[in-house]
C-alpha cells in the first residue's frame, strides 16, 4: 500500500469518490490515470477510444475492462443493449472484490447512454420521442441513473473500500434552463447526460472538480483542476474545509495532499 493510501485510509472512513467534469481533451483521463502510482486499478472503459488515452499508458490489459453496446446500430435495425446490464453486474461483484484499490470509470457519461439503450431497445426505437411513452422512457431513465449512482458511490464502503474516480463530460446550460421556474438545476454547466438525475450526480460524490487549461509563454501549457468551491459549477469538496488554492496540477496526489494538508 502506497503512504498516499495509507494517509487517506487513517483521514477518512472507507474510501473516497471524485467526479471530474470538463470538455473532451481538457484532461479528465490524465487525472484519472494519475492513481495508478498509488494503487492497484481497474479502468472501466465506456468507450472504445477512452482505452488508448495518454493518462492510461502505464495501465496493463488485463486492468481493463471495455463495455459498450456493440450491437447497438439503429441504422441497420439491430438494437442490442447489454452493456447496461454488464456495468451494473460487475459494480455489484467488485463489492467483493479484494484486489483494487482504485476503480475508475471512464466516460461515466456514457453509462447513462447504455441506460437508455437498454429502455429504447424495449421498442426499438432511437430516442426517447420514437416511443410511444417518451414521459415513462425519462422515469425510467432516473430509476436507472439513480440505481447507477448508487452502485458507483457505494464501492466506497466495498469489502475492500475502493477509491472511485469517474469523469463526466460537460456542456454549458441553455439560456432557458439557468433560470425557468420549471427547472431546478442551477449554475453554468450541466452534464451532458438525458433526464433529471443530471441535477443530482454532483451531489453523489465526495469531490466535484472541473478540468481548465492554462498558456503562458513562461511555461507553456498547463493541465490543472479546480478546486476552490464554486456553486455556479458545482465544484466542491466535502473531505476539507475550502482549500486556499484556486487549481491545482491535473494530478490525484497533489490534489489529496492539498486536502489532507487542509486545516
Amino acid at each position: 500500500m502506497s503512504k498516499l493510501l495509507d494517509q487517506l485510509s487513517d483521514r477518512f472512513y472507507g474510501g473516497i469518490s471524485l467526479l471530474v467534469c470538463g470538455p473532451p481533451g481538457t484532461g479528465k483521463s490524465t487525472l484519472l490515470g494519475s492513481v495508478l502510482e498509488h494503487g492497484k486499478t481497474l479502468l472501466v472503459a465506456l468507450r472504445p477510444n477512452e482505452i488508448n488515452s495518454y493518462g492510461y499508458r502505464e495501465l496493463p490489459k488485463d486492468q481493463i475492462t471495455l463495455i459498450y453496446d456493440r450491437g447497438w446500430k439503429p441504422d441497420l435495425d439491430k438494437f442490442v443493449a447489454s452493456g447496461f446490464h454488464e456495468l451494473m453486474v460487475l459494480l455489484y461483484e467488485l463489492q467483493e472484490d479484494e484486489i483494487y484499490d482504485f476503480i475508475l470509470l471512464d466516460p461515466l457519461t456514457d453509462a447513462f447512454v447504455l441506460a437508455q439503450h437498454e429502455i429504447m431497445a424495449k421498442e426499438k426505437a432511437s430516442t426517447f420521442q420514437d416511443m410511444k411513452n417518451s414521459m415513462g422512457a425519462y422515469g425510467a431513465l432516473r430509476h436507472k441513473s439513480i440505481a447507477l449512482g448508487k452502485a458507483v458511490t457505494d464501492l466506497q464502503f466495498a469489502k475492500k473500500p475502493k477509491h472511485v474516480l469517474a469523469a463526466i463530460h460537460v456542456q454549458p446550460a441553455k439560456e432557458d434552463e439557468k433560470g425557468h421556474r420549471e427547472v431546478t438545476y442551477s449554475g453554468e454547466v450541466l452534464p451532458a447526460i438525458e433526464g433529471s438525475y443530471r441535477e443530482l450526480i454532483a451531489g453523489e460524490f465526495d469531490i466535484v472538480l472541473h478540468t481548465t487549461i492554462s498558456r503562458s509563454f513562461k511555461t507553456g501549457t498547463s493541465y490543472e483542476v479546480e478546486v476552490a468551491t464554486n456553486a455556479k459549477r458545482h465544484n466542491k469538496i466535502r473531505l476539507a474545509p475550502a482549500l486556499d488554492e484556486k487549481t491545482l496540477p491535473n494530478d490525484f496526489g497533489r490534489v489529496m495532499e492539498a486536502i489532507l494538508e487542509a486545516k
